[in-house]
């Protein structure tokens, strides 16, 4: 992992131009305060850091699937997106905790992957996304976000953990579950479930949410599941990340969903 030292030194250029402190005299505490708020990125969004400092963007965020840049090099908000690959750790199976319980091991799962999915068995799966967000001077923060995905017969039920991993404290806003049906005419939507606006950061790192209810989903078809949501680092503007998805499933003729994969 890469540690960015520009929370430091910002913080220390504004205790002195306040007056509160100087560099000389900042008490230990306080030094390791400010350390610990250092942006954090995982290995392989280190490329895709380092491409939007390179090209000066303002305000962009990194995930497994790309940058999205909310802000370019001359300030002009835009919507842009560049897809860039990151390494896929293999899918490993694992055994059922059941429903209700987040898995444990989440902060040590996918450390070196953009975006990784595992199934638990044939209808519940797991999908981790890391993100870094940040400006023309390099990262600011960190997350990561967990979805786990529970067929209920013919029906989704979704939990949603955010993980606070470095930079200021994030409030998540706008946060919506998507369930998607795939045709021959393109993905045409099947629901949307709001996600509880919630607040992580290093003192509350991680907000798991209650079971979040899809649709019965009637069609004989493919599915899969979405999830977007915009974000505010305390003292930044908003941000907001490329739709983590899902790994797909079927609900071929009146049979339960299940995930072929697993």
């Amino acid at each position: 992992m890469f540690t960015k030292p520009r929370q430091i030194m910002k913080a220390i250029a504004l205790s002195i131009a306040l007056g509160s402190i100087t560099a000389s005299t900042m008490s230990p505490a306080v030094a390791l305060e400010t350390e610990t708020q250092a942006a954090i990125v995982k290995p392989a969004l280190q490329p895709c850091v380092d491409l939007a400092v390179k090209q000066k963007h303002q305000q962009w965020v990194c995930t497994g699937q790309g940058m999205t840049i909310q802000k370019n090099a001359k300030g002009k908000t835009v919507d842009g997106f560049v897809p860039l690959e990151t390494q896929m750790p293999e899918i490993k199976e694992l055994t059922d905790i059941g429903f209700s319980t987040m898995a444990i091991n989440y902060d040590g799962w996918c450390e070196y992957g953009g975006v990784c999915h595992r199934f638990v068995s044939s209808y519940i799966s797991e999908t981790k996304g890391n993100a870094a967000y940040g400006d023309q001077d390099g990262a600011i923060g960190s997350y990561d976000v967990i979805v786990r995905n529970n067929l209920n017969g013919r029906q989704t039920r979704w939990m949603v953990a955010l993980d606070y991993d470095s930079g200021p404290a994030l409030s998540f806003t706008s946060s919506r579950m998507r369930c998607w049906e795939k045709n021959w005419l393109g993905p045409s939507t099947c629901g949307v479930h709001t996600v509880a606006s919630t607040k992580i950061s290093r003192g509350d790192p991680r907000h798991t949410s209650g079971i979040i209810y899809g649709n019965r989903l009637n069609n004989s078809d493919e599915y899969y599941s979405q999830f977007t949501s915009n974000f505010t680092p305390n003292g930044y503007p908003r941000y907001g990340a490329r739709a983590l998805n899902t790994p797909a499933f079927n609900c071929y003729g009146d049979d339960n969903c299940y995930f072929p994969q697993a």
